[in-house]
């Protein structure tokens, strides 16, 4: 558990070691969160770490995106931080779709859009993430590179409150 009053009165270092892992792939963005301190409430550091995000520039961004793992349908990779690894057993997608399938619409999304699909898995079910996962591959490149960042919003919301417990 942390407390925002903590972290407010932390160095950026011990500020960064505290949040490890919520904005997964990005430790710049937490890093450059902590000059923003102080935080009123977890919804200003929420927004202070997207802000962070969505200002890099776009191939930052790119990079931040292509960082993270594909989905799968079966054994986990070891290579998933220990949060993915939570999120993605979560949601038993091998009970819905072989792996190969999911590894060749994964395939199709990265080679669409330039990055992999992300999605934040506690919003959906098993069965709404293969029907997001099929919606989002009919989008433009803009929109989805939007819906992306609006994922990992999602997903950097629930870490947070996770840490905050």
């Amino acid at each position: 558990m942390i407390l925002l009053s903590d972290l407010n009165a932390a160095s950026e270092d011990a500020f960064c070691a505290a949040l490890e892992g919520v904005v997964e792939r990005a430790p710049w963005a937490v890093a450059e969160a902590a000059a923003m301190r102080p935080f009123a409430d977890l919804d200003a550091l929420h927004g202070a770490l997207m802000a962070r995000l969505r200002m890099a520039p776009r191939d930052r961004l790119l990079a931040f995106l292509n960082a993270h793992e594909p989905l799968v349908a079966g054994p986990l990779p070891d290579s998933l931080t220990e949060a993915s690894r939570r999120e993605q057993g979560a949601v038993p997608l091998a009970a819905l779709i072989e792996p190969e399938a999911l590894g060749a619409l994964n395939a199709e999304y990265l080679a669409r859009f330039g990055f992999p699909f992300i999605i934040c898995l506690r919003r959906y079910s098993a069965p709404e993430v293969l029907q997001q996962l099929g919606l989002r591959l009919a989008s433009d490149v803009e929109t989805e590179f939007s819906t992306a960042l609006d994922e990992v919003s999602a997903v950097v919301r629930f870490r947070l409150s996770d840490k905050d417990r």
